[in-house]
């Protein structure tokens, strides 16, 4: 059974809603959410206040319903992250954050990742049929890390771009890893996000490189559009850091002070695409009769945590057609 831990041992409901001024919409509505663990979490000085320390067997991790806003098209992920034994360790994997479906299937990483020749951020996005593509820094651009220091780490992804990576404000464009370039993220319809841990179980448990992060973790940010340069370097803040607070594109943030609340924007937007295919009863071949010859793409709009199911609707007996939707 896995347990929420919170200060003073008091569990805070999840689903509270709070007001929060912001000056775009003049409210903004978020609720306070837990990450869950099966371990007694361990808290740290951190950047501000105290920190979440994750070590080799603890399991961070939110559950998340539809999509809550998480584009897979594009976003940021901001954190500060304290290395325990990055240092001088054997080759591997640190993870940062990952994110798995509800089948526990890998949707997206960001990581650190070391062999005999790199030493380098990673991101990687994991494809419907099993495939994946991976993005790291070029070897010219070796990281050294010292345990015991504060990093500012963020990783900005798209589906039109590669993915940039910010290491205390300095901005490194991240290269394919292998042939693999095309952008095709695996569909989602909830899942679970995991700090310091890899998502996908059986890889965390039964694979031959370590997947904890090992580090301490402070103000988590993930927004669900692409944070510029100023932003980052201004959340850097010269290495002082900035104390984040929720804003329109603000997903899920974190402060790690002696507890595991995560605030969720409650009226997150992202763009939404929607299919429809026009085809014939008798054949099930596309009607050209319609626009697009019947292979329909188009924009929905805005949508506010809103997930499209897939459905089939028949339609034979007034037209001859069926009409199938799926985002």
């Amino acid at each position: 059974m896995k347990k929420s831990f919170l200060l003073g041992g008091l569990v805070l409901t999840a689903g509270l809603l709070f007001l929060g001024v912001n000056q775009a919409s003049g409210i903004l509505l978020f609720s306070s959410e837990v990450f869950e663990m099966d371990t007694e979490p361990t808290y740290v000085s951190g950047q501000f206040g105290k920190a979440f320390k994750v070590g080799q067997n603890d399991v961070p991790n939110y559950t998340f319903k539809d999509y809550e806003g998480l584009n897979p098209n594009q976003g940021t992920i901001e954190v500060w992250v304290k290395p325990d034994d990055w240092q001088n360790a054997p080759n591997g994997y640190w993870e940062i954050l990952s994110v798995v479906n509800t089948d526990g299937q890998d949707v997206m990483e960001f990581r650190r990742g070391k062999d005999n020749n790199y030493d380098v951020m990673q991101f990687i996005a994991y494809k419907p049929n099993g495939g994946f593509q991976a993005w790291r820094n070029t070897i010219e651009d070796n990281f050294t890390w010292v345990d015991g220091t504060w990093y500012h780490l963020a990783v900005s992804w798209s589906q039109t771009q590669s993915p940039i990576v910010h290491v205390n404000g300095v901005e490194y464009e991240l290269v394919p890893a292998y042939s693999e370039t095309t952008w095709d993220i695996r569909d989602f319809d909830g899942g679970k996000v995991y700090l310091g841990q890899r998502g996908n179980e059986s890889v965390r448990k039964n694979n031959y490189f370590n997947h904890a992060g090992r580090a301490t973790f402070d103000e988590v940010r993930v927004s669900n559009k692409i944070r510029s340069h100023s932003e980052i370097v201004a959340s850097y803040n010269n290495g002082n850091g900035t104390l984040l607070t929720m804003d329109d594109d603000t997903l899920w943030l974190a402060h790690f002070d002696s507890n595991l609340y995560l605030n969720v924007n409650s009226m997150v937007t992202a763009e939404k695409w929607l299919m429809r295919e026009v085809r014939k009863c008798d054949t099930m071949a596309f009607d050209t009769t319609h626009p697009n010859d019947g292979d329909q793409d188009f924009k929905i709009g805005d949508y506010r945590n809103y997930t499209c199911g897939n459905r089939y609707q028949e339609q034979c007996i007034n037209d001859g057609t069926a009409d199938s939707y799926y985002s």
